[in-house]
């Protein structure tokens, strides 16, 4: 696998000293990716239906308004946290997503620290080779006041 490296050679002393960098790919994929979300204002999840294990974005703790430190919450358990009115639409959109594996777009408002915050949510299944349902990926943006977007 090709590498790209940067060296820069100055004089120390009377002697040379050297420094290079690494260019990896990954971490600039990464940076571009960060830099994408700021600018869209949109936050990614991510549920492993088979192992439980969740990850999201930095972008989505601020959406959501969670501190980064208590972890990610479940598919299963997020549900807590929205707004009364919205529990019946979102688990339609969570059955649909994790059972039917079918993508779903819906408006939901979080209830966080005595408000609300409206976010769309548009998720996908990832399935296996026999079509189960595996994992489940998700985009989040906050909504205007108007609730457009």
């Amino acid at each position: 696998m090709p590498v790209t490296v940067s060296l820069r050679a100055t004089r120390f002393g009377s002697g040379l000293l050297l420094s290079w960098r690494y260019h990896d790919h990954d971490r600039r994929l990464a940076a571009r990716i960060d830099r994408m979300q700021r600018v869209a204002d949109l936050g990614w999840a991510e549920w492993d239906l088979v192992t439980g294990r969740t990850e999201w974005s930095p972008l989505t703790y601020e959406i959501l308004r969670r501190d980064p430190h208590t972890g990610p919450v479940k598919l299963t358990g997020l549900h807590r946290y929205v707004h009364p009115d919205d529990v019946g639409a979102f688990h339609e959109a969570v059955r649909a997503v994790s059972r039917e594996a079918r993508p779903v777009d819906v408006r939901v408002r979080f209830r966080r620290h005595g408000g609300s915050v409206a976010v769309r949510l548009i998720a996908d299944a990832v399935c296996d080779v026999n079509g189960r349902v595996v994992a489940v990926h998700g985009v989040l943006r906050p909504l205007n006041a108007a609730g457009q977007q």
